[in-house]
């Protein structure tokens, strides 16, 4: 593949359809329920001449900041949901495998939540990743 430093690439369907010329490329394409992945843009897994104008080197200049008091409830709210997750996987990692995949079935509803946040896009999932990494949160 041209663009490809490696033997695999994934890119979502908009870059593929949209963006770019795949004219006599080997291709396979297929659905993933979970929302599929995209390597545009990342410059480990593809060459920088193959990233499309929303995930080259530009893409990021003059895009406005979100302001700091709209991202302000799911900054004070994502630790403490990842808390209790984490507390309710804990409280029943003990237990027979049956409880155990019992409590992971009534977790279902914490994931699913996460899921959605994740899908309001790269300032929602930037809130995400600062909870999860923060030092100062603890269990």
């Amino acid at each position: 593949m041209c663009y490809s430093e490696g033997p695999t690439l994934a890119i979502n369907r908009f870059v593929f359809l949209q963006e770019g010329n795949h004219e006599g490329h080997d291709f396979n394409m297929f659905r993933s329920q979970a929302g599929g992945a995209c390597d545009c843009g990342n410059s480990a897994v593809m060459k920088e001449s193959g990233f499309c104008h929303r995930h080259g080197s530009q893409a990021q200049l003059n895009k406005p900041e979100v302001p700091p008091d709209l991202l302000a409830i799911a900054d004070a709210l994502m630790p403490r949901i990842f808390l209790r997750f984490i507390q309710h996987c804990r409280e029943h990692s003990s237990e027979s495998l049956k409880q155990v995949q019992e409590a992971m079935e009534e977790s279902s509803l914490f994931l699913d939540l996460l899921q959605e946040l994740s899908r309001l896009g790269a300032a929602m999932r930037k809130t995400m990743t600062k909870s999860l990494c923060n030092p100062k949160v603890r269990c």
